[in-house]
Parts: C-alpha cells; sequence; structure tokens
C-alpha cells in the first residue's frame, strides 16, 4: 500500500502491513538517552518552539495543524526496552512540502528570533532534512512505551514473512499526549524501513 496522503501516514492499524512512505521533510534534532532525561525534553521543547516559527511564515501551508511529534531510535530493530544512557535519538516534526533549501532559510530565521529565549533551548541544533523511508512495514501499537517489544517482534515476522529485512532506524510517531493519556491507551505508530532479503 502507498500512502499518499498526510490522513494515510497516521492511519496504522494494529495488524502489521507493508507500506511505502513518500519522502517527507522534517525539522530535526539530534541527542542521546533517555526520553524522560532532560536532554530529551529540551530537544522537544525547542522543536516545538521552532517549528511553530516557521510554520507561521508558512503561508496557507496545507500542514498549518498541529502534527504528531516523531522520532527515529538507535540502530534498527532493536528488540529492548532499555531507552537508556546510549541510545541515540533523531526527534522530528513534519513541516510544509516547500523545497529543503526556501525551509532552511526560514529556520535561520526563526532561530535567530527564538534564540535567546529564557530558558535557553537548543535551537542552534535543529536543521531541515528529507526522510526517504521508501518501504516500511508498520503497525499501530496501543499500550506503553516499555510495551513495544511485543509489537516489534510481530513486525519483523512480518516483514520476514513477506521477504523483507529492516533496514533503517525505528521510527515512532506519538499520536497521544503521555500527559493527557493513560499508559495502556497511549497510540503510538511504529514503522520499520525494509529491504528484500
Amino acid at each position: 500500500m502507498t500512502l499518499t496522503t498526510d490522513r494515510e501516514l497516521y492511519l496504522a492499524t494494529t495488524s502489521p502491513q507493508i507500506v511505502d512512505v513518500p519522502d517527507l521533510t522534517y525539522l530535526m534534532i539530534n541527542g542521546e538517552g533517555a526520553p524522560d532525561g532532560e536532554d530529551f525534553d529540551l530537544a522537544m521543547r525547542a522543536l516545538y518552539q521552532v517549528s511553530y516559527g516557521v510554520r507561521g511564515e508558512v503561508a496557507n501551508s496545507p500542514r498549518q495543524s498541529a502534527l504528531p511529534l516523531e522520532a527515529l531510535w538507535g540502530p534498527p530493530a532493536e528488540l529492548t526496552t532499555d531507552l537508556g544512557v546510549g541510545w541515540r535519538w533523531t526527534l522530528m516534526l513534519p513541516q510544509a512540502p516547500l523545497a529543503a533549501h526556501l525551509l532552511a532559510e526560514q529556520l535561520i530565521a526563526v532561530v535567530d528570533r527564538v534564540r535567546d529565549l529564557v530558558p535557553p533551548l537548543p535551537v542552534d541544533e535543529i536543521y531541515v532534512s528529507v526522510l526517504r523511508e521508501g518501504r516500511c512495514v508498520e503497525a499501530m501499537h496501543v499500550g506503553p512505551y516499555d510495551k513495544e517489544t511485543a509489537t516489534i517482534a510481530r513486525l519483523l515476522a512480518h516483514a520476514e514473512a513477506n521477504g523483507y529485512a529492516p533496514s533503517g532506524r525505528h521510527h515512532e510517531i506519538y499520536l497521544s499526549d503521555p500527559d493527557q493519556t493513560a499508559p495502556q491507551w497511549l497510540r503510538t505508530i511504529v514503522r520499520l524501513p525494509v529491504a528484500p532479503q
């Protein structure tokens, strides 16, 4: 199945399926450590602050509504829930479908405006990049983040049954606000790029 609209990008089911993801432009910021750590929190706040500013610069963008936070995690398809020290992450927010160099120009202007916020945020570490995942296996995980192991195992089994192996970083799309949703009802799309075995 080819995902062709914004809506389709966020409609995964709990049953794994093979999908083709289009190239997407994001604001990104890299870091390392646990998702409940200070570095993760500061990076997330910086990303939202800058993204809101950039989106304000894009008049009549079809992506003006708030889109969910996304993250790429560590090595591909690791069967572990220990997101502690040593885990690398890239936080991402999708942006309007503009040329990357135009988005980069807007990013520079917004960062110049928000750099001196108190408390200081790592806005200078944010960059524009196009994510080219292509063919992926994905499913909706419902429940706490630390219980994703079973979902990942089902994704890997489905990929293997269809002749694919993981070929990229573990991708999560957070559809629920953990501050407003009980852990057992959190909805997270888990997506793994794959390639023929």
